[in-house]
C-alpha cells in the first residue's frame, strides 16, 4: 500500500485532471486507472474531450492546475505529464509516485528522464 504522501498526491493529481475535464473538455467519457508500477503507482486519467490543442482560443487554459499537478508529484519523488492523445481526442494525464513516501526510504523516485513511452 502506497504511504500517506503518495495516497495524497495521487488523489489531488486525479480529482484536479478531474475537474480540468469538468471544466474544459467537453468531454462524453472519461477513465481512471491506478495501477502498481516498478516500486511505485501509475496513475491515467484519460477523457475523450477536445484535447489541449483543441481549446478555443477565448477558452483560458488553468495552467496554474497543470503545474501545481506536476509539482505534487515532483514533491512526492514522482513525476507528471499531461499531453493531448495522438490516436484520437481528448487528453491523457499520467503520474507516478514511489510506493513508499521518498522521506522514508531516502529514495528520490523517477525524474523527467525517464523515457518509457508512457511517461
Amino acid at each position: 500500500e502506497p504511504g500517506t504522501l503518495t495516497r495524497t498526491t495521487l488523489y489531488r493529481i486525479a480529482a484536479e485532471a478531474l475537474a480540468n475535464v469538468r471544466k474544459h473538455a467537453r468531454a462524453t467519457h472519461v477513465g481512471v486507472e491506478l495501477d502498481e508500477d516498478g516500486a511505485g503507482y501509475l496513475l491515467r486519467v484519460v477523457d475523450n474531450g477536445v484535447g489541449i490543442r483543441g481549446r478555443p482560443p477565448d477558452d483560458p487554459v488553468d495552467h496554474f492546475g497543470v503545474s501545481m499537478m506536476a509539482e505534487r508529484a515532483a514533491m512526492a519523488g514522482g513525476w507528471c505529464r499531461v499531453n493531448s492523445n495522438d490516436a484520437g481526442p481528448g487528453t491523457t494525464v499520467v503520474a507516478w509516485a514511489p510506493e513508499a513516501d521518498a522521506s522514508d526510504h531516502g529514495t528520490e523516485g523517477r525524474d523527467a528522464a525517464d523515457t518509457r513511452a508512457d511517461r
